[in-house]
């Protein structure tokens, strides 16, 4: 008795301290080089390990104390393609088309990647049936509509058979907290308009979502929803879109707030996403209302510098002083009249794709007497700093010197006045 005893404390002891591996094959295995394995925290990713693909297959050792945890692998970083896997202490691997990520993911080894992979096969394809449904009936006449609701009601029993399965299904495993997480609400039974529909996903948006797990917080599927819920708000009047995106805003802060890493996460993400759209409203709101407010610790000053840097030449905004000198004579960018437009072009002699854009610019708008081209050489402009150093870069101005357009190219910028034309 006491040798079996020994025995299985031995075996247990051993699957406890052992380490274990994360392996991929892709089919077919495509040019990929390399993968680059990372431990998810909240928004941060740990850079833990990288593995070169041969013949499409790669393979990770894990160090032993790896903490269980969603883990990502990145393959191609210029296109974002990764694939998230749940790790507790077993090994993990999967095959999958590296091009066709969301119906050929296969894990072949993981009980816990595997149950969460049939979830999600399984709930989203049930989810798309609900909300097909749900579509159709908004377009449908009175003949149709009995049928749908009918079909709907048995669709939306289904769906939570499955759910309520797999809650029970996963229960003392790591992917039961994602498997709660992701359940949506739907409504029991059709609705009338899509302006009802909205209403009750967003009423009933964050019941399934406990932002005090930590598990979940350790991931970014709480960040994902969270901000998936902001952006549900739809206006074609976008005074009323961005007074809709302030109200969820504040829902959601008001949520999150005893969590303060993901508070400020969340706070830091939505000014990066307006400030890739030069929502100067919005960034403003952000800034005064919630991030400038944070404990004076947690606030990256470096951060909020930049931001005022875009907001200075963002689109709505007035445009910066700028001033040059053509010959002896100081001219200034506030001097200038006479113009509906302006466009101002940065440009440097050492810029292979300003050499050969700058006289497709100058031939395009030799005949236009209404918009007025500055080319501002980066090489001897003392204003630079107030706007941006790549080059070319291209601001439209209005006849007021207020920002209006900021096209990449010069095709962009021929797009826009052949538009207005």
């Amino acid at each position: 008795m006491r040798l079996k005893i020994f025995v299985i404390f031995i075996l247990s002891s051993f699957s406890t301290f052992s380490q274990h591996t994360i392996s991929g094959t892709f089919n077919p295995p495509e040019d990929f080089e390399w993968v680059i394995l990372y431990q998810l925290d909240g928004m941060s990713q740990k850079y833990l390990d990288n593995a070169n693909i041969e013949s499409g297959k790669f393979s990770f050792m894990l160090p032993k104390g790896t903490n269980v945890g969603m883990y990502r692998l990145f393959y191609d970083l210029q296109n974002q393609l990764y694939i998230d896997v749940l790790y507790n202490k077993e090994d993990i691997a999967f095959t999958v088309n590296p091009q066709q990520l969301d119906n050929t993911l296969e894990f072949t080894v993981s009980k816990e990647n595997q149950l969460f992979q049939d979830y999600k096969n399984k709930i989203y394809e049930q989810q798309y049936k609900l909300d097909s449904l749900q579509l159709s009936y908004f377009k449908a006449n009175d003949n149709q509509k009995q049928a749908l609701a009918t079909a709907y009601i048995a669709n939306y029993k289904l769906l939570n058979t499955i759910q309520n399965s797999f809650n029970i299904a996963s229960e003392k495993t790591l992917a039961h907290t994602f498997i709660k997480a992701l359940a949506r609400y739907n409504a029991p039974e059709i609705l009338d308009n899509p302006q009802n529909y909205l209403e009750e996903l967003k009423n009933h948006y964050f019941e399934n979502l406990d932002v005090s797990d930590t598990l979940l917080l350790k991931s970014d599927l709480a960040y994902q929803r969270i901000m998936n819920y902001i952006f549900l708000q739809t206006s074609d009047d976008p005074e009323v879109l961005a007074r809709t995106q302030k109200e969820a805003i504040g829902k959601v802060m008001e949520k999150i707030k005893p969590n303060a890493e993901l508070y400020k996460d969340v706070i830091e993400g939505l000014l990066q996403v307006f400030s890739q759209q030069d929502h100067t409203e919005l960034i403003r709101f952000l800034l005064n209302e919630y991030y400038t407010k944070l404990p004076e610790t947690t606030i990256d000053k470096e951060f909020i510098s930049e931001l005022e840097a875009q907001l200075k030449i963002a689109v709505g905004s007035p445009a910066p002083p700028i001033s040059w000198r053509e010959n002896t004579t100081k001219k200034r960018l506030a001097e200038l009249s006479g113009a509906e437009y302006y466009i101002i072009v940065f440009w440097s002699s050492t810029c292979g794709h300003c050499l050969k854009e700058i006289p497709i610019l100058a031939n395009f708008e030799k005949d236009d007497k209404n918009t007025q081209v500055l080319a501002i050489g980066l090489e001897e402009e003392q204003s630079k700093a107030n706007w941006e150093s790549i080059t070319p870069t291209y601001f439209i101005l209005d006849k007021d010197k207020n920002i209006i357009a900021k096209p990449n190219t010069v095709e962009d910028v021929m797009a826009f006045f052949n538009r207005i034309k």
